[in-house]
Formats: structure tokens, C-alpha cells, sequence
């Protein structure tokens, strides 16, 4: 399988240009010569080199979210994230349901390797680290969401805009209500799998919150960068846990 990211490997590594299409001999002189300039292709590599945006703008174009709902969302112009999607992350790699599974069981590796490597070396771990790290945890849950339950579902938990601390503890015991009642209502409905699979998100939802409940405290607690860091890499690990997309195909 392709990166996400070949067309922009592949101007970043090549040394004829010639061989380039249109766009990729634009991009390589506004980001690699810098003798161009191009406002939507500059604001898709300000995108590329922030991990945080970076990680949101990729999950949600995973769970086939077009330019234009993104920059509903995120209130970024369209013409960002179009431009975005036709260099950084070009969605059309993935040909069917097993390439998506794929890529996030790839993704999820990736993670947990870059988490197992953060543990063994926490002296030398930077509040930055873990930003990245708990924002490709965050990719990871809206990719699951949608390979297990759709884009409508994604949609949903992500409120349609940016939410505060407080907003995401509300969101979720919404969430948690929600999941109880439609696991309830396939149980009446004697749809056994699909009730245990909703009462199963609202029990990855309830252990969200006690964790949110949980760091709340323990950050009173301490004021040891080390001891805070490592807090925060326990309850990464403790999310990557519950990441499981189980059985997304048929």
C-alpha cells in the first residue's frame, strides 16, 4: 500500500521535475525552492508540520469527510484542506473497507511502538512528545469510530466543532446515555451482536470519563514534570487499549 503521503515523498525526493505533474512541479517550488508563492499550498504544509492539526484533518478525511464539511468543522478554508488532501493525504490509496484496516492496524503499531519507546526513555520525553502522541490517539479513536460504526457516528462524537475540556466530559456522558439506549433498543429488537457492541462503547465511553475524573486529580496532585508526563503516557496507554475495531467487515 502506498503512504498517504506519496505525492509529497515523491516531490521531496526527486531529482528530475520534469517527471512531475502540474501540481507537483508547484508544490516543489513553493515548499522545496521557495521561489513561488501559493497561499493554499503554503497553508497545506502549515497543516503537514502541525502534528495536532495534521492528526484531526487525516482521521476525518479517513472517515471520508469532504474538504468542504472539514472546513465547516474546523472553520479552515476549503481550499486548505482540498489542496491538503490532493498532496499530504490522498485518500484515494484506499481501495476498499481492508485497506482502511489496514492502514489503522499500521497506524495503531506505529503508536503503540512510538509509546513502548517514550516509556523506556521518560527522562528525555518533552511535554511536546506526548502532545504528538496523544493526538495521533485521537486520529486513532475517529478512525476506529468510523470503521466500526460510519461516518455519521464520527460526525457525532466530534460534536461538528471544537470543544472545550468541559464540552468533551458532557459530550461523552451524552454518548454514554445514547449507546446505553440504542444497545437497549437492539436488545429488545433481539439483535444480540449489535447490543453488545453498543453496550461495549458506552463502557469504553464511561472509562473515558473516570480517566478524565481521574487526571483532573492526580495533576493536583503533583507538580513533577516527570511524574505528570508519565501520568499522561499511562492514560494514553490505557486508551490505545480500548481502541479495538473487533468485526468491521461485512
Amino acid at each position: 500500500m502506498l503512504a498517504p503521503n506519496h505525492k509529497y515523498i515523491e516531490i521531496s525526493n526527486t531529482s528530475d521535475i520534469s517527471k512531475l505533474d502540474e501540481l507537483g512541479r508547484k508544490v516543489y517550488s513553493v515548499i522545496i525552492k521557495k521561489d513561488e508563492s501559493d497561499n493554499d499550498i503554503e497553508n497545506a504544509y502549515d497543516i503537514y508540520k502541525n502534528f495536532q492539526r495534521k492528526a484531526f484533518i487525516e482521521a476525518l478525511l479517513f472517515s471520508e469527510f469532504s474538504p468542504k464539511e472539514i472546513s465547516n468543522i474546523l472553520d479552515i478554508p476549503e481550499s486548505h484542506i482540498e489542496c491538503y488532501s490532493k498532496v499530504f493525504f490522498d485518500v484515494s490509496i484506499f481501495k476498499n473497507k481492508l485497506d482502511k484496516i489496514e492502514y489503522f492496524e499500521i497506524e495503531k503499531t506505529r503508536v503503540n511502538d512510538s509509546l513502548k519507546a517514550m516509556n523506556s526513555s521518560i527522562g528525555s520525553v518533552t511535554e511536546e512528545n506526548v502532545a504528538e502522541l496523544e493526538s495521533a490517539t485521537m486520529a486513532l479513536k475517529i478512525m476506529a469510530v468510523y470503521l466500526k460504526f460510519g461516518k455519521k457516528y464520527v460526525y457525532y462524537s466530534i460534536g461538528g466543532r471544537d470543544v472545550t475540556e468541559e464540552d468533551m466530559i458532557n459530550l461523552i456522558k451524552m454518548s454514554i446515555k445514547e449507546s446505553i439506549l440504542t444497545a437497549t433498543f437492539n436488545k429488545i429488537l433481539n439483535k444480540n451482536k449489535e447490543a453488545k457492541d453498543w453496550y461495549r462503547i458506552a463502557s469504553m465511553l464511561i472509562s473515558s470519563l473516570k480517566s478524565v475524573d481521574n487526571n483532573k486529580e492526580k495533576s493536583s496532585d503533583t507538580d513533577d514534570p516527570l511524574n505528570v508526563i508519565k501520568l499522561k503516557l499511562d492514560d494514553i496507554q490505557k486508551q490505545i487499549l480500548d481502541i479495538n475495531i473487533g468485526d468491521v467487515v461485512g
